[in-house]
């Protein structure tokens, strides 16, 4: 074997010049700055399962000014150890240290502090918020800390220019390069000076000139503001580059801890030699030969069990169960439908002694088996389930087919539901009973939700029918204008014109102030309702089975309750109007919080975001589009109750058209539905016009 002298290994690590030298002895406490003791960190086990710790016991120490690597391969467990230096993930078992004081009993407010004033963090896709601009990107934490925006802007300015970035601060993240958001990202950990740096594979994504120019600077203003740096890598070149020493991890163990020399002459295993293999031939044994028939055969290709398709006369025999036992629902939904018509039809064929027919339904029967002996026969990669179910119902649909083509009386009880209308009497007397006395007991509370409904909608109706109506026209116009552009701007004033002289203006001002009660009401139970969904797994599995019905209920069926509790007239028709328009609110915005992602969410609790701040600064933000169609189908939905809601008194559009139906009166009533289309088409463009703006801005 040929040995490299050490000075071949000398390129790859010139730029990290240790800040203690090797074997210089023990480091002293005042030297240790982080220290993590017996870190574990073990994930739920799934059932019949034994799942590895992803950190096991790991201990080390990290020196002032050190930038330590932590290196290995994906699923070493790395990042997952980045994370608990800020709590980003709690140990299951262990501590962390900073400056010897343990980081596990701080409160939530002392550790948001620590975060936001001592430790700074870098992720591996940046984690920037495309909704903010650069400066006001870098200045985040600053802003989370509660500092006035001239002193964070400047603070902000003096890391952009530190990274090379200056004058782009008005610039957003969409319309700079990798290697420049990834500088963002590192202007935005420095920005609050702090003592530890966490980088987990910050420059894996750039393009290799990106990377090696980007961290001589990482490594210059390291150097120079002496801060602790722990970067997660799974490149050998790098971490020899930049490290003073390099943590190996693998399987969620320290396998190795040294500089970079150390771990070309002294691998602590072959795996570590392998690792950097290309870097320095280092004097470790070769592999035996059973080493490597072992890893050849944990690398090959695992076979993928199959199940083999039925015999020939099984598949003949079941029938389409031989398909539902294949896992072919759709196939055996098909030759069911397909078989029990054949059957009837045989059936009948066979009572009027019409031969043609029962040929007819026999050669249906035969192709519908010649089907399923083809597909059964094919083997799966799945497993398959049970044919006895299948082939049970099967036979009990045909024996009761048959039994109906030879049964002529029409009373029985197979053919008419047994109906008991006794029951039906005292259910409904005993919902009476409860509106009852809900109504008694609860009176209180249907006064307070009667005053404050009202007192929304006469508040809207009363401001727009006071104003005069050129300023509410101009408004609108106006809003079309910067929203939309020209063809809004004439569309809405084609709209208002068509309203005004046919004499809907107050009937439309009636409308708009029951839509727009209801969609406010809308907006402040079903956001807050979709966070908590968002936020709450359980809670929303419970709740997802109720948004079904009420989306799929008949509209008139939401005027019950609203009247039965509240009897008539506007009241009762925002009420059925909310309940009915309520369920999409909820769902868009339980969906837009839930698709935020992962990474901006992390970057700014790592840097002392509180719960608050996180859904005010990130994830409402992020969820702006989903918002917007939670609000544009309320309104729309609204809109689609103004008729029905005319029958419990509601007045507005819906009345013209419910009195023109009621006087057979098509002309009027179309003309009235016209500008009820027209009072949804307005409010429809405009945010749409919104949504088609934010997806022109790549992110």
């Amino acid at each position: 074997m040929t040995i490299i002298q050490t000075s071949s290994v000398t390129p790859w690590i010139e730029s990290a010049r240790p800040l203690v030298a090797p074997g210089a002895g023990a480091e002293t406490e005042d030297d240790v700055v982080l220290e993590l003791l017996d870190i574990t960190k073990s994930y739920g086990r799934k059932k019949g399962s034994t799942v590895l710790p992803a950190v096991s016991n790991v201990s080390l120490k990290v020196r002032r000014g050190e930038v330590l690597c932590l290196m290995g391969t994906s699923g070493s467990g790395k990042s997952t150890l980045l994370r608990h230096i800020n709590r980003l993930i709690e140990p299951t078992r262990g501590e962390v240290l900073i400056e010897g004081h343990g980081i596990s009993g701080l409160s939530r407010k002392a550790l948001r502090d620590l975060r936001s004033r001592r430790i700074g963090m870098v992720f591996q896709h940046f984690g920037l918020l495309p909704h903010r601009t650069v400066l006001d990107n870098v200045a985040l934490p600053l802003e989370l800390r509660g500092e006035p925006e001239s002193t964070r802007h400047a603070a902000a300015a003096v890391q952009l220019q530190a990274v090379g970035l200056e004058g782009w601060g008005e610039h957003y993240p969409h319309e700079l390069s990798g290697g420049m958001r990834q500088r963002v990202g590192l202007a935005r950990a420095l920005v609050t000076e702090p003592d530890i740096l966490l980088m987990d594979e910050p420059f894996s994504a750039l393009d290799p000139t990106i990377r090696r120019d980007l961290q001589s600077h990482f490594l210059a203003l390291a150097r120079k503001r002496g801060i602790t740096t722990l970067l997660v890598t799974h490149d050998p070149a790098e971490a020899l580059r930049l490290a003073d020493r390099i943590a190996v991890m693998r399987h969620g163990r320290l396998v190795q801890l040294g500089t970079p020399e150390q771990l070309l002459e002294h691998p602590a295993d072959t795996e570590v030699a392998d690792f950097f293999r290309d870097y320095g031939v280092t004097p470790s044994a070769p592999r035996s030969a059973g080493e490597v028939r072992l890893q050849a055969a944990h690398t090959e290709p695992r076979e993928v069990p199959h199940t083999p398709g039925l015999p020939w006369w099984q598949a003949l025999l079941l029938g389409p169960a031989a398909l539902a036992a294949r896992g072919k629902g759709a196939a055996f939904w098909t030759a069911f439908a397909g078989e029990l018509a054949a059957l009837a039809v045989f059936s009948q064929g066979i009572v009027d002694s019409s031969w043609r027919v029962v040929l007819a339904a026999l050669a249906v029967f035969a192709v519908s088996r010649f089907a399923v002996l083809s597909l059964s026969s094919q083997p799966v990669r799945r497993d398959t389930s049970g044919w006895a179910l299948p082939l049970a119902v099967l036979l009990i649909s045909q024996a009761l087919v048959i039994w109906r083509v030879i049964t002529p009386d029409t009373t029985n009880a197979l053919l008419q539901f047994p109906a008991n209308r006794q029951a039906l009497l005292v259910a409904a007397e005993s919902i009476d009973q409860f509106i009852g006395w809900s109504q008694v007991t609860f009176e209180g509370a249907f006064v307070g939700v009667i005053v404050a409904v009202r007192t929304v909608i006469e508040g809207i109706e009363n401001l727009l029918g006071w104003l005069p109506w050129p300023v509410s026209a101009l408004a609108l116009v106006f809003l079309a204008w910067r929203s939309a552009g020209l063809a809004l701007t004439l569309t809405s004033s084609a709209a208002l014109l068509y309203i005004g002289l046919f004499g809907f203006w107050e009937r439309t001002i009636a409308t708009l102030a029951l839509v727009g009660s209801s969609v406010l009401i809308a907006l402040v139970i079903g956001v807050p309702t979709g966070i908590l969904l968002a936020k709450r797994p359980l809670l929303r599995r419970l709740i997802t089975p109720l948004l079904d019905v009420m989306q799929t209920l008949p509209t008139f069926v939401y005027l019950i309750p609203a009247v039965a509790f509240f009897s008539v007239g506007k009241t009762p028709a925002v009420i059925a109007t909310v309940i009915f328009a309520l369920a999409p609110m909820i769902r868009l915005t339980s969906l837009g919080i839930q698709e935020v992602p992962k990474d901006a969410i992390e970057a700014a609790v790592a840097h002392g975001a509180s719960p608050w701040q996180t859904l005010i600064k990130v994830q409402l933000p992020l969820a702006r589009r989903s918002l917007l169609l939670g609000i544009n189908q309320t309104i729309v939905m609204s809109l689609s109750m103004v008729v029905v809601a005319a029958l419990i008194g509601a007045g507005g559009l819906g009345y013209d058209v419910m009195t023109a139906l009621r006087n057979i009166k098509g002309g009027e009533g179309m003309l009235a539905g016209a500008a009820i289309v027209l009072c949804a088409l307005i409010p429809d463009r405009i945010i749409q016009s919104s949504l088609r703006k934010q997806d022109h801005q790549p992110g």
